[in-house]
């Protein structure tokens, strides 16, 4: 993106226009829903069919929770019953194998003692039979206390038989609720029965503020869609933005670099220059072309050198000031190669009247010096002359400062080659972060 390029800001009125629309859509079925809920107060239950189908619910809600508990509770009872069969089940095991094939039970047992000892009481049996059905007896005693045992087991088993069928009548509990709840399932089934018309209208009414709600739902999506896309179009918009600001901020950082840079090589080339340059050079030359003018028998040598830096010697102020005295012009080399004007006589004041050269001569009494002389010797701090007899007096000072100039111009030109290489030395070295800081900015983007 070139920086500068004009960025269109994301325009809202289309976004609040489609707003505007979604919102009338959108309480439009507001509207439609209302009137289903008025429509749903008309069609209602009779408020006594309503509190007893009420009533009923409520009933079944208790004994779904009766139920709920008693599942538990009928899951131990299981649990314990089947503890109790398992225990039964051993001590039957334990019955039959102490049991005897001929004798079921004790009292048979004792049944055969004693039939067998009223055979011995009669006296009528040999003594072999006697001592066999002694011996029997015997037997007979010991298994009668076998049978002792069997007896606890007998009674054991019974006890838990007992038990489990007490444990199965707690279960008929369950029944009962079950045939409550069957009941009041039946009688509100009844009464929905008896009311089947009006649900089915408020079904219907149901079903259309279902699909307003889905309506809405679609509408209010739409809404969310054009904020968002609106937002998404103005976060961009900022960003780029942002990334003009940017590039604005760094093209004006680059230009003030390159501003600075030119500056800081412009003091380098001038301050080169100045270190090139002989020193005194512009006084020197300066001094040689006063006293040239002030005195034209003076020889004036050659310019020392062209100085990087004088002030000039403006050669049309001076011939305009000399041709006011209506004179010719000779041409004077400068320092900078211009030309200075020595006023000379024309011959045209040889033919003027003697009144003229009257007051010529009075004229010349006074000093006629050129502005740009005058702004030489200010600029060497000597006085300009206001007279032809003051005109020797700046001829020496001119001679004294031209010596001057001349037996220090090896120390000045040392310390001006001093000063120009340290100067040059940070000039250089500011030129240097000057060029890293544009090389960090990298180059200007399209």
């Amino acid at each position: 993106m070139s920086t500068g390029k004009f960025i269109k800001r994301p325009d809202s009125s289309v976004r609040d226009e489609k707003l505007k629309k979604l919102d009338k859509l959108i309480a439009a079925k507001d509207a439609e829903n209302k009137a289903l809920d008025n429509e749903l107060k008309k069609i209602v239950v009779p408020q006594k069919v309503a509190e007893k189908r009420k009533e009923l619910i409520s009933k079944l809600t208790e004994l779904r929770e009766k139920q709920a508990n008693f599942k538990g509770k009928r899951n131990t009872v299981f649990a314990q019953i089947k503890e109790i069969e398992n225990q039964i089940r051993k001590n039957i095991a334990e019955i039959q194998k102490s049991s005897h094939k001929q004798f079921k039970t004790a009292q048979d047992v004792d049944n055969r003692v004693k039939e067998l000892e009223d055979l011995i009481g009669t006296g009528e049996l040999r003594i072999l039979e006697e001592r066999k059905y002694a011996k029997e007896i015997s037997d007979l005693h010991k298994l009668r206390r076998d049978f002792g045992g069997v007896e606890k087991l007998q009674e054991l088993v019974d006890n838990d038989k007992a038990q489990i069928e007490s444990l199965k009548k707690s279960l008929d509990f369950g029944k009962e609720l079950r045939d409550e709840y069957d009941a009041i399932q039946k009688e509100l089934d009844e009464i929905n029965a008896q009311n089947k018309t009006i649900n089915e209208k408020r079904d219907v009414l149901y079903k259309q503020k279902k699909e307003i709600y889905a309506a809405k739902n679609e509408l209010y999506g739409e809404a969310r869609k054009a904020r968002d896309d609106y937002e998404k179009e103005f976060q961009k918009f900022k960003n780029l933005m942002e990334q003009q600001k940017l590039e604005q901020a760094q093209m004006e950082e680059r230009t003030q670099l390159n501003k600075q840079v030119a500056e800081i090589k412009k003091s380098i080339q001038a301050e080169q220059a100045r270190k090139d340059s002989p020193a005194f050079a512009y006084e020197i030359d300066s001094i040689h072309s006063v006293i040239f003018v002030l005195d034209p028998s003076y020889v004036k040598p050659q310019p020392i050198s062209k100085p990087s830096v004088a002030v000039p010697w403006n050669t049309s102020n001076a011939s305009s000031s000399l041709n006011k005295k209506r004179t010719i012009n000779r041409q004077i080399g400068t320092p900078n190669g211009e030309v200075l004007h020595k006023p000379e006589e024309t011959k045209d004041t040889k033919s003027s009247t003697a009144s003229k050269k009257t007051a010529s001569r009075k004229a010349n009494d006074k000093a006629f010096i050129n502005p740009e002389v005058i702004t030489r010797l200010a600029d060497l701090k000597i006085s300009q002359p206001t007279s032809n007899e003051e005109t020797s007096g700046t001829l020496e000072s001119l001679k004294e400062k031209l010596a001057y100039f001349e037996e220090n111009r090896e120390a000045e030109a040392e310390r001006i080659k001093q000063a120009s290489e340290a100067a040059l030395e940070k000039l250089n070295s500011e030129l240097a972060e000057l060029e890293a800081k544009l090389s960090e900015l990298g180059p200007l983007t399209e």
